[in-house]
């Protein structure tokens, strides 16, 4: 079994010496590989629109490269005087199309890692939020999200991770 691991930094240089970290772990209960064969996360500042990280995986188990359910990657932001408003997008594909995506935005807490979880899920497929909301379980949720409300990080209930730098 391959396990997925990975770290991406979202800037370079001018980090603090307390860093905040956002783990997130995801997962589909889609059919794979007939209703998504790929997973894509965008994530950036709300403020800054030419600095983000834009990473995608296969999760097609035909795939020699494709990775293990749940996933998890860690965003690492940058401090030099950045906006920490997060903005974060995690969609389904198939075959290259968007078949569902959720999206998340909160402000980044100085200090610690934070654990968000999003399941992209196939009670989400045919539903349309209005703006400022995203499908959650079935439900229409507020896309901002609390960084107060989630759980800190820890290898125990997200995994050990690997660096590895977005240019």
């Amino acid at each position: 079994m391959k396990v997925f691991v990975i770290a991406a930094t979202m800037l370079a240089c001018g980090c603090s010496s307390d860093p905040s970290d956002l783990v997130i772990r995801f997962s589909t209960d889609l059919n794979v590989p007939t209703e998504a064969d790929e997973i894509k996360l965008t994530a950036k500042y709300a403020t800054v629109t030419d600095r983000f990280a834009d990473v995608s995986w296969s999760i097609d188990p035909a795939d020699a490269n494709a990775i293990d359910l749940p996933g998890r990657v860690r965003l690492i932001p940058n401090s030099g005087g950045v906006d920490h408003t997060i903005e974060i997008e995690l969609r389904a594909l198939l075959r290259g199309s968007p078949v569902l995506d959720q999206q998340a935005s909160l402000t980044m807490p100085s200090g610690g890692a934070l654990l968000l979880e999003i399941a992209l899920g196939a009670n989400c497929k045919q539903k349309s939020c209005p703006s400022g909301r995203t499908c959650v379980n079935g439900e229409c949720s507020a896309i901002a999200r609390s960084h107060g409300a989630l759980p800190a990080w820890n290898e125990s209930n997200a995994g050990e991770l690997q660096t590895f730098q977005l240019p």
